[in-house]
């Protein structure tokens, strides 16, 4: 009975009662971040660990592309990426998405990590990089992402990507689907 209504003072303590809940506000039982210490912190640190372990021998092997995704992580791009740029005057007969494109796919020519679509609009907005594929489950190459119809879920699915790191993505849709 408590969809959509807080259960109250009263409500909490009848529940703390029935699961004899026996701490103040905030307290956390120490069998509950021993819990937690020994199945996240030791279990994360572990994984941390063989994570390392992996990344060093990738990095012997593929030296190269080892400092690619190091940059990426960090967030540094080419020094040609302010040059890359295409400039614009507001006396330019450009469609915004004319010229998006053209920002786009120039900015992917020196951010290896730049990846991005729409939700099913990118022949009309003009959210494609050009020269490259589509990112598929048979190809995690590609660099053009079809998002699906849905806006909401371009824009959650573009949050967990910026979340994780790694990569810049981009996303176009039209203000009347927002």
């Amino acid at each position: 009975a408590v969809h959509g209504n807080p259960i109250g003072a009263d409500g909490i303590k009848a529940s703390e009662k029935v699961y004899g809940w026996n701490y103040s506000d905030f307290e956390v039982p120490s069998a509950v971040s021993d819990r937690f210490e020994v199945t996240i912190q030791e279990n994360g640190a572990r994984a941390e660990q063989q994570w390392k372990r992996l990344f060093e021998e990738y990095e012997a092997k593929y030296p190269d592309q080892a400092q690619s995704f190091k940059q990426a992580f960090n967030g540094q791009f080419s020094d040609d990426l302010k040059s890359t740029l295409p400039h614009y005057q507001l006396t330019d007969a450009l469609a915004s998405r004319a010229a998006s494109a053209k920002a786009i796919n120039a900015a992917a020519k020196v951010i290896p990590s730049l990846w991005g679509g729409a939700a099913d609009l990118s022949s009309s907005n003009k959210t494609m990089i050009a020269e490259t594929s589509d990112f598929q489950p048979e190809s995690y190459d590609g660099r053009n992402i079809w998002f699906g119809v849905r806006e909401f879920g371009m824009a959650a699915a573009m949050n967990g990507i910026v979340l994780h790191g790694g990569t810049r993505v981009f996303g176009g849709t039209f203000f009347v689907f927002t």
